[in-house]
């Protein structure tokens, strides 16, 4: 009788749809039918991956733990917070919002220069700092326990801000961050970006929407979600990875 391998994803729709531990060559690394507890959500922040990943790991044994970080500036419950903001709530729900959003200038221009909005949504250093605590309390409890385990960046994390905290990333193994370089340079390297690059590289700075729905396509829309094709290659990426490293 196998030993049925149990994993666990926590992110946000990055992670959720494509679940890259499904029916990949990363989950046929774990053995036939591996248990995937996906417990990736769209529109979580990091504070709600946290919280779910840490009382999962207090209340279970995994084989394999991916842990995908979104955007570091993004608060729970926005769309209840700004109800009565009619303008806002528009924007919200534009189909651009979220490639507006993912943009550095965006952020700092409108979100955190802004008194209207600036109370709902972590500010630098705030944004980058949460992620780097709830990185360093995972990354030593699952050390703790044994449980083979890595985290990625899937939405943007500030360098600036990173470069300001060696005291607290030495806290946190190098290895347990997929990328590649010093540990601050693998957590800012957003890879929705990277594959939203690779798209241009494919089809031009100026693609139409169109692309999206090509069959060599790596994302699937404007807010960098990727095709199944893209979790397929991020998948791989994330299997030569661990085997180069010896994680799992």
């Amino acid at each position: 009788m196998f030993n049925q391998k149990k994993l666990y994803v926590g992110g946000c729709s990055f992670l959720e749809n494509p679940n890259i531990l499904l029916n990949t060559e990363l989950s046929d690394h774990f053995g036939p039918d591996p248990i995937v507890i996906n417990a990736a959500a769209g529109g979580s922040n990091n504070d709600a991956i946290f919280r779910k990943a840490y009382f999962s790991l207090l209340r279970n044994d995994f084989d394999f733990v991916l842990i995908g970080w979104t955007q570091v500036w993004r608060i729970s419950k926005v769309m209840d917070v700004f109800k009565e903001d009619t303008a806002y709530l528009k924007a919200l729900t534009d189909e651009s919002y979220s490639s507006i959003l993912n943009t550095t200038q965006y952020y700092t221009a409108i979100i955190g220069n802004d008194k209207n909005y600036n109370r709902f949504s972590h500010l630098e250093p705030e944004g980058t700092d949460n992620c780097i605590m709830y990185t360093i309390i995972l990354h030593r409890l699952m050390k703790e326990r044994g449980i083979p385990h890595l985290f990625i960046s899937m939405g943007n994390v500030f360098n600036s801000t990173l470069g300001a905290r060696p005291g607290w990333l030495e806290f946190i193994d190098t290895k347990n961050y997929f990328g590649s370089g010093e540990l601050k340079d693998k957590m800012a390297v957003c890879m929705t970006d990277e594959f939203h690059n690779e798209h241009k590289n494919m089809f031009g700075e100026n693609y139409h929407d169109s692309t999206y729905t090509h069959p060599l396509s790596l994302i699937r829309d404007n807010a960098n979600h990727l095709t199944d094709r893209g979790g397929r290659m991020l998948a791989k990426q994330i299997l030569e990875y661990i085997k180069e490293n010896g994680i799992a």
